[in-house]
């Protein structure tokens, strides 16, 4: 019966293979992974990679209007200690705008599907691997 379900995850092969693979020998397959093995695209090309790919443009935007009226703010600032403070701020909001950028250019780089459909198939019952 199509539709979804839950299930509990509890942090081992076990628990994923009960996830995955339903009526114990047929796997569970997610969009995202029809999108990466059966159709080929780059993970930047799933529904996934696209809304991830928008949020994360989205918090860069952010952040950079965030970083910039600081740096404004710390440019006027004549009180030492508040000045020091903000560049402090500063140099935390350009290294997550740095780290966000190299997420951004991994997701875009991502040769996710290629491996998935190179790696061998899950197949018999629970928890065996071929």
């Amino acid at each position: 019966e199509a539709g979804c379900h839950i299930e509990r995850f509890d942090d081992n092969m076990d628990s994923a293979h009960k996830i995955t693979l339903a009526e114990g020998t047929k796997p569970n397959i997610t969009l995202v992974t029809e999108e990466l093995v059966n159709k080929g695209k780059q993970l930047k090309s799933t529904e996934a990679g696209i809304i991830l790919n928008k949020q994360l443009d989205a918090l860069l935007k952010e952040e950079k209007a965030a970083s910039l009226q600081l740096e404004q703010l710390s440019q006027r600032q004549t009180n030492p200690e508040a000045k020091s403070h903000l560049e402090s701020e500063l140099k935390a909001i350009k290294k997550s705008i740095r780290e966000k950028t190299l997420e951004v250019q991994r997701l875009n780089r991502s040769a996710l599907g290629s491996i998935l459909r190179q790696a061998p198939l899950i197949q018999g019952p629970l928890g065996e691997l071929p």
